[in-house]
Formats: structure tokens, sequence, C-alpha cells
């Protein structure tokens, strides 16, 4: 038992580090994005802001159904919503598909953060909830997108 909660905790970390990632990925490759698909400058502040007003607008409403219908369920639909529409992202070929991919992505997304807090408060009771936390879900927060960004270029 104690093994399989170690592996969970891997999973959700690597969970979240890709809903973490996605806003710094984003900043990064943004000028070359601009310059392929001729943004506007409104259609710039759609694509930055409509994940963000998607994500943030969710929160509350998936955490609730997470409770009610499972949070693993929930945290795998929202992972695979949240990849599928990073890949309609990348392949996006205007800025109408490009805006509709990152609301999407933002559905997705606010599926999986409050999951994957909800399922390590179940996984790890007690004192040692914060020790686990500290050293799992932690890093891949604080790490991983500093990893991936710089292996992004």
């Amino acid at each position: 038992m104690q093994r399989n909660r170690w592996i969970g905790l891997i999973f959700i970390s690597m969970a979240i580090s890709l809903v973490i990632i996605d806003g710094t990925i984003v900043n990064t490759i943004f000028p070359k994005v601009i310059d392929d698909l001729k943004l506007t400058s409104t259609e710039i502040q759609w694509v930055q802001e409509s994940y963000v007003l998607v994500f943030a607008s969710l929160l509350l409403v998936w955490g609730s159904l997470a409770d009610r219908i499972g949070r693993r369920r929930l945290l795998m639909i929202g992972i695979t919503i949240f990849i599928g529409a990073s890949v309609w992202a990348g392949f996006s070929d205007s800025a109408n598909a490009m805006i509709l991919a990152r609301v999407v992505q933002g559905f997705g997304g606010a599926m999986v953060l409050p999951t994957t807090l909800s399922l390590v408060n179940a996984n790890f009771h007690g004192k040692s909830a914060a020790s686990r936390l500290q050293s799992g879900v932690r890093p891949s927060v604080e790490w991983l997108p500093l990893v991936r960004c710089s292996a992004a270029g």
C-alpha cells in the first residue's frame, strides 16, 4: 500500500506539472506563434487570457463534481482533454482555432488541479501528508517548469 501511494504521488506530480507548465511554455514560444499566425493585438490577448479565464472560472465546479463522481475519473478525463487540446493548439493554423484550443485547455486544466490536490489529501493523512506534499508535489510545481522551459529552448 505504501508503494502505491508513492507511485500515485509521482503521477499526481506529473499531472499538476502539465497544467503549471502550460503558462510558461506559451509565454516562451509566443513570439513565434504571433509571427506564424499573424495575430492582431486583440487575438494575442485572447490567446493568452482565454485559458486563465476558463481555468479560474471552473476550478470550484470541477472540485465539487470530483467529490461526486470520483477524483481519479475526473483527473483522467481532465488530462485527456488537456493533452488533446494541447495537440490541437500545436497544430492550429488560425487565431480562432488557437483561441478555442486554449479555452478547451482551460476546461481540462480546471479538472486536473483540484483533483490532484484532493488526491494527495486523501492518500496522505496526518503528519505524513505535509511531508509527502513537500517532497512530491512541490518540486514538480517549482522545478519542472524551469527544466522543461530550458529543454524547450
